[in-house]
Order: C-alpha cells, then structure tokens, then sequence
C-alpha cells in the first residue's frame, strides 16, 4: 500500500541528524527521497556506533527508505547534474551555512530557475541573518545559548547555583520536592530561594531570601553571548540576571559596531555592555540604582570595555530631558523598563508611559538611528506596542521601519492558547525623516 506521501519527490543534501531525520519522516509515509552524499567527505552518522554487520544502527534508522547517489558538488559537471535532477523534484532539503548552495551554483534562485514548483529547505543552526549566521550549529551550542548548559556549570569551575522564585501557595506547599529535584536533576553548587517578589502578597505569603541548600555567593560569574557579567544574585532585581532577552541582545551586534549607544533602564548592564564588547563606539547606562550602576561599572572592567561605557543615574525620564536640552544625540538607543503594565487596570497609565519613554528615546536619535523598544508587560501585545512607535514617530514627523522581532528565549516557551505567555517583546526599528 502506498504512503500518503507517495506522489512527493525529495532531494536530500543534509547529513548528521536534523535533516536526515526531517527527511526520513516523508520517507516513512511514502516519499521518494534521493540522498546527495559526498563521495570524498563521508556522513559522520556512518561511523557511530553500535554497528550490525558493518553498518552504523543509527544510519540504517535514519536512512531507511531512502535511495542514494554520490556527487561532489565542487567537481566540474556537478551543478548541472543537480540542476537537471531538481526538475523532476518536489522538495529540496539542505542544511549548508548560508550561501554554501548560491555559491556552488545550486541555491533557490538557480534551483527555481530550473523547477518554478519547487520547494526549497534550509535547515540552519542560528538561521539566514543574524551575527552568528555563519556559525556552525550542534546541540551543546544551542543548550549554551539558550542558558541551559549554563545550568550545570563549566568544567574549570564547577557547578553554578541556581535562584529560584516561588510565587504561588501551592508552590511554596510543594518547596521541599522542588528543591530535592533542583537537586537530582541539576546538581547545582547552591540554590537560594529569592522569594521577595510582590506577587506573594496576593497569594498571603511572607517574602523572604534564603539559601536553600549550600551558601549562593553574593555575586555569581555568568556568560551571555561570549560576554563576561557578574550578577548580584542576593541584592539584584528579581533573580539577580534576566536571561530571557539574550537571544534579543545578541542581534545587537550589527547595529552598534562603531556607534554611539544609550541603553535605558540599564540595570547592571546586559544590554549596554554586550553593545561596548560587540564594537560601539561609546555606550551610555542610565537607571535610578546606584548600586545597578556599580554593577555596569564592574562588567565593564570584567570585560576590558571600561573606557566606552559611562554611566548617569537618576530617574531615566529626567534623564531624557537633560540629554535633549543638552543636544545629545545617539546612533542606537536601547529602551528596556521594568514592566510599566503589571495589573489589567494599570493598562492606560502603562501604555502612556511607554509611548512617553519611546518617543522621548526617538528625540535623541541620529538620522537614521536606530531603536530598541521593549516590553515585558504580559498585558501589552506586542501590536498595541508597536502602534504605540508608530503613533510616537508620527508625532515626531519621522517614518518607522521595522527591522526585527524578538521574544523571550526558548526556555521560556510561550503557550499558543495564552497569550500572556509571551511576555518579552522586542522591536528593532530604524527610524527616518519623513518624505
């Protein structure tokens, strides 16, 4: 009997694990995939163990159903080999870095070329743009990037704490068997709970911090993005280090090379000094703490940046004014305030207040500057946050261009059903004169 996806031709260029095993399940329902394999650069899955009678048990799983071909796509004749096959293809599956197919002749363009019906696959680690597009992607870079490696440690140094927060009744009932997992799971050095969150007041618990198990340092050594911090764990805000925008503060890098950069709310610097390593110019921190600010000023040093990064405190509104006054201008303004909208009923004054704060940021923008608006208001969607830049520039006189949308991290999963799951937002946008 025939798979449902019987009718489907596949041309398989992937090797290791994610594409081949994207492309086994079309195979398994029918597909007719055609693996590309390198006569001269062998699939490395060939050679893992356990082998039955010579062949690797993970290939044969992964390759089951599938036919193959060998050709090496750098040899002379290659490309036109590929170009006359494609025409009788349904999909083309591929996982090269960015520009590996275009620059061998065979990329979208002169694949469509050949096959207008034809659908086109790029498996990529890090995706098509981005700073880490050329990078090779395995899945211990993936956990490292998305905090989770970071959990268990590094080898020089051991396993890292870990802060948690409980803010139900039920939870705080249950901390005894959340710590004895804690601790299976992740044997971590430390764990302290930092339970002094306002959200326990509604639910009538008392706030507290206390170690849990062994003794967290008041400052803990992290890494984000190749960037060095030390977060202060027991005196910060919240958990002493907010993760969930590193995958937003890692798409600073093309914007601030050799630019003039304010970062906003800047806590103990996650924004401003990744912007100083990644090559600003000159980077302004501005927030309300003192003691935040001795925290930017301490990562700075960690991280050879000092002479870049000056830091202002006092309220950030105030602020505003005072560089206006001033005539300051910056190429790239980063706006990241705590959460001006924490209740429902707090929606109007919340929603003033950052269309206050971004219009303000957009004053102090050079010609063709560029914003970095953010939100973590769960009540904000992130249209209302936009038509809040739109009505701001408008205000200004200037046209808004978005050039890229951020959430939280994926160990942050946003659930599809509750829409205040995706509490992080981040918009890129260049702004322009208008006409």
């Amino acid at each position: 009997m025939k798979g449902p996806l019987s009718s489907l031709k596949v041309l398989d260029f992937s090797t290791l694990l994610p594409g081949p095993f994207a492309s086994l399940l079309l195979a398994d329902m029918g597909a007719d995939v055609l693996r590309v394999e390198s006569p001269g650069r062998m699939d490395l899955v060939r050679v893992l163990p356990p082998h039955v009678d010579g062949t690797s048990a993970s290939h044969a799983y992964l390759n089951r159903n599938k036919r193959s071909i060998g050709l090496d796509l750098k040899r002379q004749g290659a490309r036109e080999v590929v170009l006359e096959l494609v025409r009788e293809y349904d999909i083309v599956l591929e996982q090269f870095r960015p520009g590996v197919m275009d620059k061998l002749g065979v990329g979208y363009e002169a694949l469509k070329a050949a096959n207008p019906r034809l659908i086109y696959v790029a498996i990529t680690g890090y995706g098509q743009t981005g700073p880490y597009r050329e990078r090779a992607g395995h899945d211990i870079n993936y956990l490292a990037l998305a905090g989770v490696a970071s959990y268990t440690g590094r080898r020089e140094r051991g396993p890292l704490p870990l802060v948690v927060q409980l803010a139900s009744a039920a939870m705080e009932l249950r901390k005894d068997e959340v710590l004895a997992a804690l601790l299976q799971v992740l044997k971590p050095a430390a764990v302290l709970w930092k339970n002094d969150s306002s959200a326990r007041d509604a639910e009538g618990l008392e706030r507290y911090v206390a170690n849990a198990y062994g003794e967290v340092p008041e400052w803990v050594a992290l890494e984000e993005n190749g960037v060095k911090f030390e977060a202060p764990v027991l005196a910060g805000q919240k958990t002493g280090w907010f993760y969930d925008h590193r995958m937003n503060r890692a798409r600073l890098a093309p914007y601030v090379r050799g630019k003039r950069v304010l970062d906003l709310f800047s806590y103990i610097g996650g924004w401003g000094i990744q912007a100083a390593a990644f090559g600003a110019s000159e980077v302004m921190c501005v927030d309300a703490s003192a003691f935040a600010l001795d925290g930017v000023e301490r990562n700075a040093a960690l991280n050879g940046v000092a002479e870049k990064v000056a830091c202002v405190e006092g309220d950030v509104f105030e602020a505003l004014r005072e560089l206006k006054a001033a005539d300051e201008r910056f190429d790239v303004v980063i706006a990241d305030p705590p959460a001006f909208i924490k209740r429902k009923k707090d929606l109007k004054n919340g929603e003033a207040a950052y269309r206050r704060l971004n219009e303000q940021a957009m004053r102090l923008l050079s010609k063709d500057g560029i914003l970095v608006s953010a939100s973590c208001s769960m009540h904000l969607p992130e249209d209302d946050l936009q038509n809040i830049l739109i009505g701001s520039a408008r205000h200004l006189d200037r046209n808004i261009q978005l050039l890229e949308r951020g959430g939280q991290g994926p160990d942050h999963p946003v659930h599809l059903a509750i829409a205040e799951t995706r509490y992080i937002k981040s918009l890129t946008c260049r702004l322009l004169p208008n006409g």
